[in-house]
């Protein structure tokens, strides 16, 4: 036996120098996913690997065959080593294939998180964009629009239970579906741009931990809605990976995705405050599978970040949730847009629709009215806008 160990150690250790690169090459295409050249690379040494793999297995298997003894082996420290070199070999193929399926999966499209697509079962309405006083308003002006599915803001659950804490049960009993929840943070002040940046999201230190413990609060009540999705605005992303603020970001993101991931429900961000490309490098460094991104068209026309069509093919991986909102881009820099009706803004809707077709989502179209006095006209017009496309 003591002809094989030599071979057997030599090529071992190849193949684990081989995998080891395999898994280098995999992390850090796990941080820049977009790029095909990596994925090819990564792709052809996996395949290198495996040709290892077949060629080695059956010499590697003969070092387990018998005690470690003189009378089966000529040198029995060199046949231990050999285990040991196929041990970490092993878990280095386990580590590889790991990487290299979650890759993958991130490049695919998301799946529809409905149960159908047919058009009507798409559509819901966010319940804020309403602004109901209690539930039975809520219901309503539901009923006046005709959808009966809808995104439920969960702060005012949590902030006045008395009002509504038995909304369950009057959705069941008005057949109204709740397709997902939002929450919003303490001490956002939405007045300029310059002071929704300093007040928004998980940014502030100030009111870190009471946003911390109110999130918790509403994971509970999401969880006890049955709810599999929840949406915030995080606040303003650095551009700047090696920006101080950048680190806290992640830091107190992950936080937030492993409340909910306790509870096995996604969370995603919305979009508008940051540029596409900056928000995929976020979603990318963060590396949380339960975290995705709530897309909405006309916030990026609002904060000028970039163009939506492009957007959501950028962004396509992660889409869990599309809001539908029109607007108009701001004519004096440092400023914000407008929000207008769903078919009078600069939102291509034509594009915007033949874009989601392309990333192959099928979700929920969830229609956001956050300004104006005419606001149930105005969805029953947005949904005749969406109707048009997917109809």
């Amino acid at each position: 036996m003591g002809d094989l160990a030599t071979p057997v150690l030599f090529l071992v250790l190849l193949t684990v120098d081989g995998i080891l690169a395999v898994v280098i090459g995999l992390l850090a295409l796990s941080l820049r996913k977009r790029s095909l050249v990596a994925l090819v690379i990564a792709s052809i040494l996996v395949l290198i690997d495996g040709y290892m793999v077949i060629m080695n297995m059956s010499w590697a298997s003969d070092a387990f065959l018998y005690p470690l003894t003189e009378d089966n082996y000529k040198n029995p420290d060199l046949i231990f080593w050999c285990r040991v070199a196929v041990v970490i070999w092993l878990l280095a193929v386990s580590v590889a294939t790991f990487y290299f399926v979650r890759v993958i999966q991130a490049r695919l499209p998301k799946k529809t998180i409905s149960n159908t697509t047919s058009p009507s079962h798409r559509l819901a309405v966010c319940s804020w964009s309403l602004q109901p006083a209690n539930p039975q308003e809520l219901v309503a002006k539901l009923n006046a629009i005709g959808i009966t599915r809808v995104q439920l803001a969960l702060d005012p659950l949590r902030e006045t239970p008395a009002v509504w804490g038995d909304i369950a049960k009057l959705f069941a009993q008005a057949g109204i579906t709740i397709v997902s929840g939002m929450f919003g943070c303490v001490g956002e002040d939405y007045s300029t741009l310059d002071s929704i940046r300093e007040t928004g999201g998980i940014v502030p230190d100030a009111t870190w931990k009471e946003n911390l413990q109110n999130i918790q609060a509403t994971a509970d009540i999401a969880a006890d809605l049955g709810l599999k999705l929840v949406t915030f605005h995080a606040g303003f992303v650095p551009h700047d990976s090696t920006d101080v603020g950048y680190a806290k970001m992640l830091q107190r993101l992950a936080a937030v995705a492993e409340i909910f991931a306790v509870k096995k429900m996604d969370v995603a961000l919305e979009t508008g405050q940051e540029t596409a490309h900056d928000l995929a490098a976020l979603l990318n460094a963060l590396q949380r599978p339960n975290v995705g991104v709530n897309f909405d068209p006309a916030n990026m026309l609002l904060y000028g970040k970039g163009d939506p069509i492009q957007a959501v093919r950028l962004l396509g991986p992660w889409i869990h949730q599309v809001h539908i909102k029109d607007a108009t881009q701001t004519k004096a820099p440092g400023t914000w847009g407008a929000e207008v009706p769903v078919g009078t803004g600069e939102v291509n809707w034509p594009a915007f629709f033949a874009a989601l077709a392309e990333i192959n989502y099928a979700g929920d179209l969830v229609i956001e009215r956050e300004a104006g006095t005419q606001r149930v006209a105005d969805i029953r017009t947005a949904r005749e806008v969406v109707l048009k496309f997917v109809g």
